[in-house]
């Protein structure tokens, strides 16, 4: 990746984000690609077209790490090969426990980089909140008296 790139005035592309990741990883110079990304949104000079005005902003309240963490989602959704699903012609998506599967992998990639992983974060949960009393498909409910 060119370093102009990275100092470039102009708006920096989501293709040249996903390119940066599947080329380098989470390198100190893709890091700092989505991160100038992520500051573009934040400052208005880049939008997330797939949202309206209203999730759009609620994306911005939220802060840099929920927009990098999005992007980096983004782009392992983007990163399965149309072909590698195709019979005769035909194509498919890959399954949901599958782009879970890749999200996850890419979100921990870049979250350790970005020091915002918490390993055995479940201990720190249960000494924090108490322990887990009920768990259903998107949510983990703990209980401290």
């Amino acid at each position: 990746m060119s370093k102009e790139l990275l100092n470039s005035a102009s708006p920096i592309s989501i293709e040249s984000i996903y390119a940066a990741i599947r080329d380098n990883g989470f390198s100190e110079q893709t890091t700092q690609l989505i991160d100038n990304f992520t500051n573009d949104i934040l400052n208005g000079k880049t939008n997330l077209t797939q949202f309206n005005q209203a999730e759009h902003a609620g994306l911005c309240t939220a802060g840099a790490p929920l927009i990098g963490a999005y992007t980096v989602c983004c782009y392992a959704r983007a990163s399965f090969e149309p072909s590698r699903f195709s019979s005769e012609g035909q194509t498919s998506s890959p399954s949901n426990w599958e782009i879970d599967a890749k999200q996850e992998e890419v979100l921990q990639q870049w979250a350790e980089t970005q020091q915002l992983w918490i390993p055995e974060s479940e201990q720190w949960i249960i000494s924090t909140f108490g322990p887990k009393i009920a768990q259903g498909a998107e949510a983990k409910v703990y209980y401290k008296d």
